[in-house]
């Protein structure tokens, strides 16, 4: 049973695009048409096994729906080249790829990518990695034309890939099979190298598109120079108080926590600058791990809730990290734990377009690396108004 998703992706594997490819990743044109063909179902069907996960779809319909996914790749396909490697847009589109593959392979795809280069015949798995940041965009761009065409939301958009998931597994070819059967589960972190793993892998093919189509420039990420965020949130014993909210609602916080001190800030008559970030201070991830922990759902919430009654209010959330193990890895981590926390938020009724994520890896330590305590207080999510 062929899949009209798969056919429909395959049709945006053009000359164009293959011939950019094949200049950027040194590899043969027919190795990377063969390599993108299996690139997309190695995606579709293990979300097509999610279909009826609700967190694992208001995620994915969350990415859809991203002002930063460019819906000219489905006349252009060829445009994933630059998308994925050029100023803003590059920035915006590498997050949608880093944030995608986890969701759809878990971890296993660094296992996909040397799959997919194997089946392929590419020179390295590193090309595997390549392909599947280039065919997450052109994925999500597709979905996103079906999901307005027939106005699909999360709960829609599970459906229509879960009608589709024995056709998505049809399509997958010999030796990567076993890769998207062991990626259906959601990933479970159990040590720092594995959940490492996909942003280091994925960094490393976005950065080869980046340096080979773009000459020395450096990631943009790289040479900004944006103010530390301010010092860590109070301890968890801090009192308590209840904070008002327009239209009536009430929250029951730390008095010193992120959802009061962002409250009187909202409230006051000082200007949305670059210089006033607000550490969440209720936030775990997993262990080395863009994935969040069920106790964070309270403070999402709550930052939620002050969104929703402060419709102007626009936000950007900043990832950060210690300066314990590769400069590089830490950078991806804390670009996917920023991402993470933004899809969150989307998924709990914020719009997209108030939304915007950045991670500055292990730079703006606001507390010494040489010390635990200090690296626990590096590794940290903040939060900045940016209009009000």
């Amino acid at each position: 049973m062929a899949s009209p998703l798969i056919d429909a992706l395959h049709r945006l594997v053009t000359p164009e695009l293959l011939s950019g490819a094949s200049a950027v990743l040194g590899e043969p044109e027919g190795a990377l048409s063969k390599g993108l063909g299996a690139a997309f179902p190695a995606l579709l069907a293990p979300l097509a096994d999610r279909s009826g996960d609700t967190a694992a779809m208001q995620r994915l319909a969350s990415l859809v729906s991203d002002p930063a996914l460019d819906t000219n790749l489905l006349t252009s396909p060829s445009r994933v080249l630059d998308a994925v490697s050029g100023g803003g847009s590059r920035t915006g589109l590498a997050a949608l790829a880093a944030a995608l593959l986890p969701l759809a392979l878990g971890d296993r795809a660094g296992a996909t990518a040397s799959a997919l280069a194997r089946y392929a015949g590419l020179g390295s798995s590193s090309s595997g990695t390549s392909l599947l940041a280039l065919a997450a965009p052109l994925v999500l761009a597709l979905l996103r034309d079906r999901s307005e065409r027939e106005g699909l939301g999360a709960a829609g958009l599970g459906r229509w890939l879960g009608g589709q998931r024995e056709a998505l597994r049809g399509a997958l070819p010999p030796g990567l099979e076993r890769s998207a059967a062991a990626s259906a589960a959601p990933p479970v972190a159990t040590s720092r190298r594995p959940a490492w793993l996909l942003p280091l892998l994925l960094l490393l093919g976005l950065g080869a598109l980046w340096a080979l189509l773009r000459g020395d420039r450096a990631p943009e990420v790289a040479t900004r120079s944006e103010p530390p965020p301010v010092a860590a949130a109070p301890p968890a014993a801090a009192p308590r108080t209840t904070v008002s909210l327009p239209g009536g609602a009430a929250l029951d916080v730390p008095s010193d926590g992120l959802e009061a001190r962002l409250v009187r800030f909202v409230e006051s008559g000082s200007a949305a600058d670059e210089t006033t970030w607000f550490d969440f201070d209720r936030l775990p991830f997993e262990t080395g791990s863009a994935q969040l922990k069920p106790e964070s759902r309270q403070q999402l919430a709550n930052v939620a809730r002050i969104l929703q009654a402060f419709p102007a209010v626009k936000v950007k959330i900043g990832g950060y990290t210690d300066n314990v193990g590769d400069p590089a890895s830490n950078l991806a981590l804390s670009q996917a734990r920023a991402e993470s926390v933004r899809s969150e938020l989307t998924s709990l009724g914020i719009a997209p377009e108030r939304l915007a994520s950045e991670g500055y890896g292990e730079q703006h330590p606001v507390a010494d690396n040489a010390t635990e305590e200090g690296r626990a207080r590096n590794r940290r999510i903040a939060l900045r108004v940016t209009e009000k």
